[in-house]
């Protein structure tokens, strides 16, 4: 059976800022062909295969069954049913592998084995049971396109039987064959067509290839990073997929019923949702594992749901955040930062990685956005803040503060009773600070003239004490 291809291209809405990732995925199923157990006979007998079991002219010493290869297979060894019958140990049996000649018979030798036969003295069980069935690997195996022959053979003259059907149905397969050895008259050794000898050597062996197929695919990604606002679209398609071993009896014992093979796709993201639509938007960032598992559905093989999957990781760059919906007292200040990127743009003008926003002058309602990029990902941040009258805490008491002149032309003069060292900032109406300043003590001469006229916020702070002025420039 040939390879089943296929192509999961998963391509992202956002620029790719990172090399393309292909990843190649195979699984691999095993299948014993089940051709003359399932499909021609159920009726078994015992045959006795040895160099001396005519009476000692010719002895069919062995037995083969071919099987055909309407595609590729990778024929791993075979299972077949023997016993010996009496002894004190296993007979050894030769089991090999050939090419068809063109004619029906062992060609070119593939591969061989020595494989040792059970003892099961007195056995009475039934002839299909596992107790005497033997399995024969051949190494790694090999794959193998056109008719093929598995063969049992015992050249030593111990008791071994081999189940083969009770007798021939006519059909006239001619698909077992019997090896003679010529006792008296060597000229006889080699393989003949059990067929030729009559509708009741017609039979088959109950032998059954093991073999292995797979179901590769290819996992593309566009780029191995995406941007955390952006939907992932996903799209697979099965390239090839040659059925034609499904139509064939050998390997598929509802073949005459056999129309055609069904398939689905599902895929999982590696946020913990799946589903079958190929598009997904995340609500989470950082390294997501996406995962494709495409199914084909044909009746009639041992396994007849073939599964191939293929993932690879994804990373989901984090969106700006700066916070839910919020109320403050129009006195405060907070700080507003959407998280680490590489660029930043306030719709305040600034370009840091935060902003301090309030104190104000009036209550009101402001939105405060910002635009963050990393690489080639952008995303858009906002909040918008109440600022609340919070009446009763306008200003604390319990300290003095005086600025004069104010109204201010260019400069400035604040005396305020904080010991130790303080801060000043100058907010605009917009909560934007236009000032910052480390002060001690009575400061004069403070330099406002590169701010244009209109009225400010003049907050002086020391540890968790603030005290705020209304501050206007007036030119």
């Amino acid at each position: 059976m040939k390879n089943i291809f296929l192509l999961l291209s998963l391509i992202m809405l956002s620029i790719a800022t990172s090399a393309q990732v292909v990843s190649s995925c195979q699984t691999t199923y095993l299948d014993t062909l089940k051709y003359v157990d399932q499909v021609k006979t159920s009726s078994w007998t015992a045959i006795s295969v040895n160099v001396i079991n005519d009476g000692g002219a010719y002895g069919y010493a062995g037995f083969g069954q071919r099987f055909e290869a309407p595609d590729s297979v990778k024929v791993l060894g075979f299972t077949f049913r023997a016993w010996v019958f009496s002894g004190t140990s296993g007979d050894t049996v030769v089991c090999r592998l050939f090419k068809d000649n063109g004619s029906g018979m062992p060609g070119v030798q593939i591969d061989s084995v020595i494989y040792a036969v059970p003892l099961v003295t007195g056995f009475t069980s039934p002839l299909d049971s596992d107790l005497i069935k033997n399995t024969v690997l051949f190494g790694s195996g090999h794959v193998l396109e056109g008719d093929y022959i598995v063969t049992v053979e015992n050249f030593a003259s111990s008791d071994m039987y081999l189940v083969r059907n009770t007798a021939g149905d006519g059909a006239g397969e001619d698909l077992c064959m019997t090896y003679y050895r010529g006792l008296s008259d060597p000229s006889f050794d080699g393989w003949y067509s059990t067929f030729s000898f009559g509708g009741g050597w017609d039979f088959d062996m109950p032998f059954e290839p093991i073999v292995e197929y797979s179901f590769s695919s290819e996992l593309t990604i566009s780029a191995d990073s995406i941007c955390g606002s952006d939907t992932l679209i996903v799209f697979d398609t099965i390239v090839s997929f040659d059925d034609s071993v499904l139509y064939n009896k050998m390997y598929n014992p509802n073949f005459a019923s056999y129309t055609g093979y069904n398939t689905s796709v599902n895929y999982d993201y590696g946020d913990g949702i799946s589903d079958g639509t190929g598009m997904h938007v995340y609500g989470a960032n950082g390294n997501m594992t996406v995962m494709a598992y495409d199914t084909i559905l044909a009746s009639g093989w041992t396994t007849n749901s073939f599964i191939a999957s293929c993932n690879d990781v994804v990373f989901v760059e984090p969106p700006g955040y700066i916070g839910s919906d919020t109320t403050v007292c129009m006195q405060s200040s907070m700080i507003l930062s959407p998280g680490i990127f590489d660029t930043y743009s306030w719709n305040t003008g600034q370009l840091t990685d935060s902003i301090i926003v309030g104190p104000i002058l009036n209550p009101g309602v402001i939105t405060y956005t910002v635009d963050v990029t990393t690489a080639s990902c952008n995303s858009t941040a906002s909040i918008t803040i109440t600022f609340d009258n919070c009446i009763g805490i306008e200003e604390i008491k319990n300290y003095n503060l005086n600025v004069y002149p104010n109204p201010v032309n260019d400069n400035f003069t604040i005396n305020v009773d904080f010991e130790d060292n303080y801060e000043l900032q100058i907010y605009d109406n917009q909560g934007k600070m236009v000032l910052f300043q480390q002060m001690t003590g009575t400061v004069k001469n403070i330099d406002v003239s590169g701010l244009q006229q209109g009225v400010y916020v003049l907050s002086i702070s020391e540890g968790n004490q603030v005290i705020r002025k209304k501050l206007q420039i007036l030119r």
